[in-house]
């Protein structure tokens, strides 16, 4: 039988009509609807070997009910033909001849009209369930594109109200013979005003700025920040906990002293270094960033399994001019005997 031609018995359907014909189901991948398939339709096809009938035989989409129809000629996987069917009545046999054998080929048959209903029966809710759920995705997704427009259009009239203050000849008058700093709070100010304290954002400079305020005094830095805009202490924890302070000498430090000190007069260099121990209590905590245990004995260069109840820190300070700056640190238990301060 031709490919453009409708298999089913009684059936004149060509391709040429414009009528979608579908393949017959993979035998190998879904055995079970291949044979389903073959058995409704009968006629033919039933001497015939699973690859024949599915490279050259195909079925019309007007035997299939409207359930199992989706768009672009395709067909759900749980597809039965079930309309427009040779009837059973037109190759049975007249009653009165009727043999016992044929009676007992009837009591066969029963079973396989009856599995075909129970089949496709559940199959009447799988596109409602697949519309439902497309349905809910479409939802989510047009609350992801509100949400998302409504933040791109609050950035906008942040960045046009920053830029338009920017180039205001008022804001360069008053912030003319500021310092940097001065300028970069004055400014944290007036781009903060007005906003809830969750919508304030901060750049990473003015985020230092705070963080140079809050450590001297929290207490001073928890009443001034009542007073203006400034970034809460949880973001300056956060910061707090991207810089990576180990125990020992940090070169990062020394780096920064070396600048400092290059652009210090002579008799400001006049320094001391000065070194002392603190009790601390006895604790383990895990840190999930290094995926290690803190609170054991650590000079930088060693580690201990001892429980460590001090700490020892050296600073450098100066003579002429005050300034002091912690250099190093290490956590050891009981006080540090002199012979083991050349290990520090």
């Amino acid at each position: 039988m031709p490919r453009n031609i409708c298999c089913v018995p009684g059936c004149q359907v060509v391709a040429e009509d414009g009528v979608p014909l579908h393949y017959f189901p993979c035998p190998e991948k879904d055995a079970e609807r291949f044979h389903n398939w073959v058995k409704i339709i009968g006629g033919a096809i039933a001497s015939l070997d699973n690859t024949t009938i599915r490279k050259t035989h195909r079925i019309c989409r007007q035997h299939f009910q409207k359930e199992f129809l989706y768009p672009k000629n395709r067909l759900c996987k749980l597809a039965v033909p079930s309309l427009l069917l040779p009837s059973a009545d037109v190759s049975a046999p007249s009653p009165p001849s009727i043999s016992q054998g044929a009676i007992l080929h009837c009591d066969v048959t029963k079973p396989i009209t009856t599995r075909t209903i129970e089949y496709f029966k559940p199959s009447s809710s799988v596109p409602f369930l697949r519309r439902k759920h497309f349905e809910n995705k479409v939802k989510r997704l047009e609350q992801t594109l509100r949400q998302v427009l409504k933040t791109k259009q609050n950035f906008r009239k942040r960045y046009l109200l920053a830029k338009k203050i920017r180039k205001t000849n008022a804001f360069e008058i008053v912030t003319k013979k500021m310092s940097s700093a001065a300028k970069s709070l004055f400014y944290m100010q007036v781009k903060g005003t007005g906003k809830k304290p969750r919508g304030r954002r901060f750049t990473l400079n003015e985020k230092i700025l705070a963080l140079s305020l809050y450590k001297p005094s929290p207490k001073a830095y928890r009443l001034l920040s009542q007073l203006c805009v400034l970034p809460s202490r949880r973001t300056l924890q956060n910061i707090l906990q991207k810089v990576d302070l180990k125990p020992g000498i940090n070169e990062k430090i020394f780096e920064h002293l070396k600048k400092k000190v290059s652009e210090m007069p002579d008799k400001h260099k006049f320094c001391c270094i000065l070194f002392d121990e603190m009790s601390i209590a006895t604790n383990l905590s895990y840190d999930r960033a290094h995926d290690k245990i803190n609170g054991f004995v650590d000079n930088g260069s060693k580690r201990q399994p001892i429980f460590a109840d001090h700490v020892l820190v050296f600073m450098v300070r100066g003579i002429v001019k005050k300034y002091k700056q912690p250099i190093a640190y290490s956590f050891c238990s009981g006080t540090t005997k002199s012979v083991d301060l050349k290990y520090q």
